[in-house]
C-alpha cells in the first residue's frame, strides 16, 4: 500500500491521474494512491495502486505492438468502476 515515498499530493492530481495509455510514460501514476493512503481512502488507494502498477504493464506493449497490451487494457477497465464505487462508499460512511 502506498504511503508516502516522497511524493506530493498537488491538487489536480487525483482528478487528472486517470489517462488513457498510451506510448508515453506516465510518471504520476502513483500519486493518486498516494494521496488516497494519505488522507485515509485505503480501499481506493489500494485499487489505485493496481491500477498503477497495470498502466505501468501496458508500456512496453503498447510501445513493441505486442498483442499483449489489448488483454492488460481490458484488466485495467473495469477498476475505474471499481474505484468510483469504493470512493462514494467511503464518502457515503464518512
Amino acid at each position: 500500500m502506498p504511503g508516502g515515498g516522497g511524493r506530493r499530493c498537488e491538487p489536480l492530481t487525483i482528478a487528472g491521474n486517470f489517462p488513457l495509455p498510451s506510448r508515453l510514460p506516465h510518471p504520476h501514476a502513483g500519486n493518486a494512491a498516494t494521496c488516497l493512503a494519505r488522507i485515509g481512502y485505503d480501499e481506493a488507494a489500494r485499487i489505485a495502486a493496481r491500477q498503477t502498477r497495470l498502466i505501468g504493464a501496458l508500456q512496453h506493449p503498447m510501445v513493441t505492438g505486442d498483442d499483449e497490451a489489448g488483454s492488460r487494457l481490458h484488466a485495467l477497465a473495469p477498476t475505474y468502476r471499481t474505484l468510483l464505487t469504493a470512493l462514494e462508499e467511503h464518502l457515503s460512511s464518512g
